[in-house]
């Protein structure tokens, strides 16, 4: 790809509907517009935790839920209803249930609206088409260090697009190394929501000369071959804007 700017979004760590608030008015004033908020810890309390950071931050901004797979199939119906009864507009609802219950979250998807996103259910091809056949989810998160590298992350993308899933890039809690690969990645091949590339952003310091920076909301790939980087370094650099 030539692109050397990719958007990404920014995570809200589990915690109380006061904290997220404050987290989420935090994150918006260093520019960013996407927030994935981490529920799943806590179904009966989850709504209004929702409710907490949407209100803080008003309806521009793009809120997203990531379960991390806590949620029965149940829960994950009902916290999902009563966000979209609330008209709390979330964008996307990431692992509800847990990885291995595909006929759960075939269930939870077939009777909400808010658009399902596959996580730790999928981390290879095999994985990908049982997810197909089951039409358990909406989209897939696409993660390096979960299939293994660009060359299957490039087919996962492929092949959910041609089912037509959407599609977005993630990290781990990576250094600017593995996330400039998903970010060249995200780069080379469009997809269809913002990804989720902030993990090196919560570094202190970067562990690498050269590689990417990131400006708000924003990765920024250097102009240079491979991933930018020069050296490693036991040199504290910053690495934000």
């Amino acid at each position: 790809g030539t692109a050397l700017r990719v958007p990404t979004d920014v995570t809200l760590a589990a915690g109380t509907g006061a904290d997220l608030a404050v987290a989420a008015r935090q994150r918006c004033d260093e520019g960013f517009d996407v927030l994935k908020l981490k529920v799943g810890t806590d179904a009966a309390g989850d709504l209004e935790r929702v409710r907490a950071v949407r209100a803080a931050v008003g309806p521009q901004v793009r809120l997203r839920l990531d379960a991390n797979q806590g949620w029965t199939p149940r829960e994950a119906v009902r916290v999902i209803r009563g966000v979209e009864d609330a008209g709390l507009d979330v964008e996307l609802v990431e692992q509800p249930v847990a990885r291995w219950d595909l006929d759960g979250m075939a269930w939870v998807a077939d009777r909400v609206d808010v658009p399902i996103l596959a996580d730790e259910a999928v981390f290879g091809v095999r994985d990908l088409v049982a997810v197909i056949r089951r039409r358990a989810a909406d989209l897939v998160n696409v993660k390096l260090a979960k299939c293994g590298g660009l060359r299957p992350a490039r087919t996962l993308l492929e092949l959910a697009r041609e089912h037509g899933m959407g599609t977005l890039v993630g990290s781990m809690m990576e250094s600017q190394v593995g996330v400039g690969a998903a970010a060249s990645l995200a780069a080379a091949y469009r997809t269809s929501a913002v990804s989720d590339l902030d993990a090196a952003w919560w570094l202190a310091w970067s562990p690498v000369r050269g590689g990417l920076r990131y400006e708000g909301a924003t990765v920024v790939l250097p102009d240079a071959p491979g991933l930018g980087i020069t050296a490693v370094t036991e040199t504290k650099i910053q690495h934000r804007g």
